[in-house]
């Protein structure tokens, strides 16, 4: 028989239990990549949202907007400008409203980009009239709602006014 006296035997980790220099560094190495991970996604999250709050502001006030175009039977109209879009209703005597029944202001940030057909390019807002007829009827329309460098694209049915996002691009 061969005995273990006096033989050292070869440990993987040393004798007073703590780690080795390679091993923290590698530990410390790991949290940081999950961490760098971690706020990544909350960022993108946290766009998203915001995108579509933006776009779900939109929607209602287009779904507010057709609404009152049915229920009054008369024309309704979104009108945009650079700075806000606002719901107008008709003045009963024949000529078009000025006073809004509803305004969105556009945020700074927030680049709105229309067109009412694919084959057109994508414009800034400038005066330009979304019309909903009394017949729930609501003319063409396609928006970009851009922030921090990501957008939501989205056309509108024009027999339903039903917002359908048709490209997303999150940084």
């Amino acid at each position: 028989m061969i005995s273990g006296i006096g033989r050292q035997s070869k440990r993987a980790w040393p004798a007073d239990g703590g780690f080795t220099l390679i091993e923290m560094i590698l530990t410390v190495s790991i949290i940081v990549l999950m961490l760098g991970f971690l706020f990544m996604t909350v960022r993108t999250l946290g766009l998203e949202s915001r995108l579509q709050g933006d776009v779900q502001e939109i929607s209602d006030l287009a779904r507010g907007t057709r609404f009152r175009a049915i229920t009054d039977r008369l024309p309704w109209r979104i009108e945009f400008t650079e700075d806000h879009i606002a719901s107008v209703p008709p003045n009963p005597g024949g000529k078009p409203s000025e006073t809004p029944a509803k305004v969105i202001q556009i945020e700074r940030g927030v680049e709105l980009l229309l067109r009412t057909s694919p084959d057109q390019p994508w414009e800034p807002p400038s005066a330009q009239v979304w019309r909903f007829d009394p017949t729930g009827v609501v003319g063409p329309m396609q928006f970009r709602i851009a922030r921090e460098g990501a957008y939501v694209e989205i056309d509108v049915d024009p027999l339903t006014g039903r917002f359908l996002e048709t490209a997303r691009f999150l940084k």
